[in-house]
């Protein structure tokens, strides 16, 4: 990843208050404002159908999945799971939520969401589907859910906290036209619902104040985040062709 694209990482994995630090590619204001300027090809942002590197730092500030890492990549914590259970042979998976999380639209993150959003992201078949080859899962509780793998998955923390994991508000994005039924792929209408500002359906830090995928990506804290608060008030990515890399 060139520098710029790891400052874009940091930025959105810090909480709390803004530091005066700046870099190649980057600056920051005593506004709170993160400018970073990165030549890169914006496609989508919706969770189930990100390929592209840019777009997975973006939606990673707007949305959660259920683990996350934080300094160590070999021992993924919690996020939006608060825990997880597996079985002898590491093949079913009893994950219960956090119970105080919630979207930026203010409902509260459930289980229905979660088997939504693994469902969708497996039947709309984009490049990121083949995370849920194998892969059953369905719902136990308001907060808890159950996940069935084909074959043994002692790994499966790791596997969520793929960005095409991350969790939706499901009567959303169904209002929106998208849907996780098995023919996803020809029906689900909910793509441009994704790069509308401030829709509202995602967990994180940020929200989407604008996409332009010729110009610019701009995210903003969202106020209304139910864990600590983002480091910065607006984050900019700016697409610029010679950015220093």
């Amino acid at each position: 990843i060139v520098p710029s694209a790891l400052i874009m990482v940091s930025a959105l994995a810090l909480t709390g208050c803004a530091g005066g630090a700046s870099s190649s590619g980057a600056s920051t204001e005593k506004t709170g404002t993160l400018v970073i300027d990165q030549a890169f090809t914006a496609q989508s942002i919706d969770p189930a159908t990100i390929f592209q590197v840019t777009d997975a730092l973006v939606a990673s500030g707007i949305y959660e999945t259920l683990y996350t890492y934080e300094d160590n990549v070999s021992e993924p914590k919690p996020l939006l799971a608060e825990s997880l259970e597996a079985n002898s042979d590491s093949t079913e998976f009893i994950v219960k939520l956090r119970e105080d999380a919630k979207f930026a639209n203010g409902t509260d993150v459930t289980s229905a969401d979660v088997v939504f959003s693994l469902n969708r992201l497996k039947n709309l078949q984009a490049s990121p589907a083949y995370r849920m080859d194998g892969v059953t899962v369905s719902a136990v509780d308001e907060h808890t859910v159950k996940i069935n793998t084909e074959s043994p998955a002692p790994y499966i923390e790791h596997t969520l906290t793929a960005p095409p994991l991350a969790i939706v508000d499901d009567e959303a994005v169904k209002a929106a036209g998208g849907t996780d039924a098995a023919d996803a792929a020809e029906t689900d209408k909910a793509a441009s619902l994704f790069t509308t500002a401030n829709n509202g359906v995602g967990s994180g830090p940020y929200a989407l104040e604008s996409y332009d995928t010729n110009a610019q990506v701009v995210l903003v804290k969202n106020e209304n985040y139910w864990g600590e608060p983002a480091a910065y008030d607006k984050i900019v990515l700016r697409n610029v062709a010679n950015a220093q890399q």
